[in-house]
């Protein structure tokens, strides 16, 4: 066995003469071995000096001085006379397996489909005929598909695989099927044999494709999981008409999966809908019938094909809704219980879900369907997140939330596809401007108020030439006091601040006499 680590083609030189650098194998010298995978290439061990005893005969171990291995590669070599060969397999069906394809014919008719299966080797063609067979599931079980036209030719130029080991397609069998309607089918290849009848596939090979027109939710679940036309109102009574060929089973709710019908055969035509209960607030309520189908169908191994469906909605309402409405719970409005906070998702016209949030960076959220029930708590039957962080919302309770780094403010949600997406606001160039004025417009501001501050009021102000008064004024004064003693009339100009130089009286000179007005003015800031 030899295996190598090597992201590339690589070939590899030994030494057969250096026990260090040789490549041994388990047989003697000159032994031809031969890959049991394929391309199943052929080796001739060169004679090492390491010995090896066969029946107590001394030989020597054989040893190779090259080998080129592919990436990734591996080979298990045996003595070429004990290599037997492989099992036939088989390599490519064409349609393709679980292949999807658009019915071509109004309901009800069938369709000639042209498939094609690629074996390893060349096979008994007159086995082939009579292990294989088809299964359908359709909307006619008494029509059965069949085989038409069955050829079989030998691949000229075959590519070969990128994957080691694995052989390329040597032998197709191309074939017509018949009367083919529109639903699920299923061809299987039980054990068929190769031409020499020496060596049989072992296996049951099952192959399926689907067909049917773009609203079966069988064929394109993806594409047919909201159907116009589906629901009819006669009166007081709902009816659905089917459009799920294929299908084995199927129930439906009318209260957004709050409860289901029992599970019933699938069966064409029409389906009367029966009304079931439910009770809520007046927030979780919403407008119009809605109907939810859900199909089971055995060949495509799975339940999980959902057909939503209105009826009444206003003119204006979008084309189509998945859910009832959407809530977004998230520490920014305590999970649903700060119920001041919005945090209703709006449903656009394109069908898209929209909200505009706003919530301290890192935060986390995830989508409640139903948003708070009437005992006041959050309901957790229908809670989405995204637990693998994969742009697809995951159902899940609260207590499993897995942390999502949210740094945007609007969220876009697909209901068709569980595709989220978030949109940041505004650019990131002008939050950073914006970032960088908070930090420095305050403190500058600051700074311009207290200068202005100090440079209004701060300053002392000395007063150095003095002031006088009016000549006329101190002449008047002068003689409205002529009685009195010229230092009383001085006492009193020199409390008016009057500089007294000058004065007379009676042609004599006042004393000169120094006069100083101290005033203070002190501000507690």
């Amino acid at each position: 066995m030899v295996f190598s680590n090597t992201n590339a083609t690589t070939k590899f030189e030994f030494d057969c003469n250096d026990e260090n650098k040789n490549l041994l194998a388990p047989f003697q010298q000159n032994i031809v071995v031969q890959n049991l995978f394929f391309p199943y290439e052929e080796y001739t061990l060169k004679a090492s000096k390491k010995e090896l005893f066969v029946d107590s005969v001394k030989e020597f171990h054989g040893c190779l001085d090259g080998l080129e291995m592919p990436a990734w590669g591996f080979k298990a070599l045996v003595p070429k006379e004990k290599f037997v060969g492989n099992h036939p397999t088989i390599t490519s069906f064409s349609l393709g397996h679980d292949a999807r394809v658009f019915s071509k014919f109004a309901p009800g008719n069938p369709q000639d489909i042209e498939i094609g299966l690629t074996f390893t080797q060349e096979m008994d063609c007159d086995n082939l005929k009579q292990v294989i067979t088809i299964s359908s599931r359709t909307e006619r079980p008494e029509e059965i598909a069949h085989f038409e036209d069955i050829r079989y030719e030998k691949v000229q130029n075959f590519t070969n695989s990128t994957t080691v080991g694995t052989p390329p397609g040597a032998f197709e069998l191309k074939a017509t099927l018949k009367n083919v309607y529109d639903g699920v089918h299923m061809v299987t290849v039980r054990n068929a044999s190769a031409e020499n009848g020496k060596f049989y596939t072992a296996a049951t090979d099952n192959f399926v494709f689907r067909i049917g027109k773009h609203d079966n939710p069988i064929v394109f679940p993806r594409t047919a999981n909201y159907t116009l036309g589906l629901l009819h109102k006669e009166k007081e009574r709902f009816y659905v008409s089917q459009k799920a060929a294929g299908a084995d089973l199927f129930r439906y709710s009318t209260n957004w999966g709050s409860s289901w019908s029992p599970w019933e055969s699938y069966h064409s035509g029409n389906v009367t809908i029966d009304r079931q209960s439910w009770s809520g607030t007046k927030k979780q309520a919403w407008k119009g019938e809605h109907i939810i189908m859900q199909h089971w169908s055995e060949p495509a191994g799975s339940s999980d094909h959902i057909q939503h469906v209105d009826l009444g909605l206003p003119s204006d309402f979008p084309v189509s809704r998945r859910f009832p409405h959407l809530f977004l719970h998230s520490p920014f409005n305590l999970y649903g219980y700060d119920a001041g906070v919005k945090n209703g998702i709006k449903l656009l016209k394109d069908g898209k879900w929209k909200i505009d949030f706003m919530a301290e960076w890192p935060t986390k959220f995830h989508f409640n369907v139903w948003g708070i029930n009437p005992d006041g708590k959050p309901d957790s039957t229908f809670v989405y997140g995204d637990i693998d962080r994969d742009g697809v919302l995951d159902r899940m309770p609260p207590s499993s939330l897995a942390e999502s780094v949210v740094n945007v403010t609007r969220i876009i949600l697909d209901d068709g596809t569980y595709n989220y997406r978030m949109i940041p606001a505004g650019s990131s160039a002008l939050q950073i401007v914006i970032f960088a004025l908070l930090f420095a417009v305050p403190v500058l501001t600051g700074f311009v108020a207290v200068w202005t501050f100090m440079a209004g009021f701060y300053q002392v102000k000395t007063n150095t030439k003095g002031s006088t008064l009016p000549i006329a004024f101190a002449k008047s004064m002068f003689y409205g006091h002529l009685n009195n003693s010229n230092a009383a009339v001085t006492d009193k100009i020199a409390e008016m601040g009057v500089d007294t130089l000058g004065l007379t009286t009676a042609g004599q000179t006042l004393s000169k006499r120094s006069s100083v007005l101290i005033a203070t003015l002190e501000y507690d800031i």
